[in-house]
């Protein structure tokens, strides 16, 4: 069975699962640990294929439905991950000696795009009258996450494609 099922198996059970919330950390530290190598795999040897694969899965989990911590507790566990991406891609766009596709720089700006698209209703503080039926340790979450989150719209505007 592939990590990614069941996680998702996992995740429709119970997206607030503390088991479920470790095995997508581990997933996401691994994917964060990796990503000098993806793009590398990515811009160098032209194969983008597992680069965008892993930011897709990655986005599934970033963009998991539910209100944060309340439905949810992993979609924040993605962000270190995306800014990662960006910041190698960044480095690797902005070197002189490197060539990067612009389809590749598309695809993954088109994730970035939909992490944002997401991020602007996850992020929102939700109505007040829900808001002061939280207890402290959830609003302290909730802020936590929205802190971690709030890289989002950075990373997506990193991505516009320069035309050369």
């Amino acid at each position: 069975m592939h990590v990614s099922t069941k996680i998702e198996e996992e995740l429709r059970e119970d997206a607030t699962s503390e088991e479920i919330a470790t095995l997508v950390a581990s997933t996401c530290s691994v994917a964060e640990k990796s990503v000098a190598t993806l793009v590398e795999c990515a811009t160098q040897a032209g194969d983008a294929e597992l680069t965008v694969r892993m930011s897709q899965v990655m986005q599934v989990l970033a963009n998991m439905p539910g209100q944060y911590p309340q439905d949810e507790i992993v979609s924040d566990l993605p962000a270190c991950f995306f800014i990662s991406l960006r910041t190698e891609i960044m480095q690797t766009l902005s070197s002189s000696n490197q060539k990067v596709d612009n389809q590749f720089v598309c695809q993954i700006s088109q994730i970035y795009a939909a992490l944002l698209d997401v991020a602007i209703v996850k992020m929102a503080f939700p109505r007040a009258d829900t808001w002061h039926t939280w207890n402290l340790e959830d609003r302290d979450q909730f802020e936590s996450y929205r802190k971690m989150r709030s890289e989002t719209s950075y990373d997506s505007i990193s991505f516009r494609v320069k035309k050369r």
